[in-house]
This record gives C-alpha cells, sequence and structure tokens, in this order.
C-alpha cells in the first residue's frame, strides 16, 4: 500500500498550506479567546475552493472526497489555525495539530540556546519529542487493532524509531 501522496494531493497542501499561514496560530488564538469565528480564514478557503473540496463538480464542488477534505484540514491545523471536526476531519486535524505542535517543539528547540549550544542538542529535550511521534505511532497501531502489526500497512518498521532517541 502506497501512502505517499499524488502530485495533485501535495499541490493540494501547498495551496492550502499557504493560505492557512497567512492566518496561524496567533489569528487563531486571538479568535478563540474572543469567541469569534474565523471568518476571514474561512472566507479565503472558500474563495480558493478548499470548502467544498469534497462535493461533486456537478454540485459546484471540487470533486474530490474525503481523503481530498482531510488534506484541508490537516493542512489548516499544522498551519497552527484548526477549524473544522467531524470523524474523518477530527482526525485530520489531530494529524496537523501533531505536526504543528511537533515543528513548533523542534524550531524553538533549535534556536534557543543555552550555553552556546540549542537546547535541541541535550537528549533532556529530544526524548519528550520523541515520545509525542511515540504516541501517535501507538494510536495508529491501536486504530489498525490487529492489523496494525502486519506487514502489509507498513506501521511496524517505525515502531523502534521514536524508542531510540
Amino acid at each position: 500500500m502506497d501512502f505517499a501522496d499524488s502530485e495533485e494531493h501535495r499541490a493540494l497542501r501547498s495551496a492550502v498550506a499557504g493560505i492557512a499561514a497567512k492566518f496561524g496560530p496567533r489569528y487563531y488564538a486571538e479568535h478563540a479567546a474572543a469567541r469569534r469565528p474565523c471568518d476571514e480564514l474561512w472566507q479565503a478557503l472558500g474563495d480558493a475552493g478548499f470548502i467544498g473540496v469534497n462535493i461533486p463538480e456537478e454540485y459546484g464542488g471540487g470533486g474530490g472526497g474525503l481523503t481530498e477534505l482531510a488534506l484541508v484540514c490537516e493542512e489548516i491545523a499544522a498551519a497552527g489555525t484548526p477549524l473544522l471536526l467531524l470523524r474523518v476531519t477530527g482526525a485530520a486535524l489531530g494529524v496537523g495539530v501533531a505536526r504543528y505542535a511537533l515543528g513548533a517543539a523542534a524550531g524553538y528547540a533549535n534556536e534557543r540556546r543555552v550555553w552556546a549550544e540549542p537546547i535541541g542538542a541535550h537528549q533532556g529535550v529530544s526524548h519528550p519529542l520523541a515520545k509525542a511521534a511515540l504516541a501517535a505511532l501507538d494510536a495508529a497501531i491501536q486504530a489498525h487493532g490487529g492489523n496494525g502489526l502486519s506487514s502489509e500497512y507498513g506501521l511496524m518498521p517505525y515502531w523502534g524509531l521514536p524508542r531510540s532517541y
């Protein structure tokens, strides 16, 4: 089973990420704190045609499916601006939030210096980040049930990697 994104999916991710990056976590946090909807982000996504990406073209949508909708939701959340919760989109939102959080932590760990070295050079910083990857992998294995351990689903080769950090 090939889990690599197609060229079309990479382009979709890139376009959504470009829009979401213009808003980012501060925008989302300010709107959430004020209990205001993120209308500007919704408008930008709608103008680009990404809100209806999973609706058939004959009804004015993008002609995609749940995969495309999940990719949109994941990229929005990965930029720190989560919006949607449905079962599939909720899972995509979780993946995007995890990507955002790990990216923010890794960026900080590489920028922040203590004793002339980035704090990321110290194992005490890398261990918790590896635990986040481990938690995500364990959740993925559990979601597959017994199939999470079978070779055709491709999760087990990654099982040891986060444990080695």
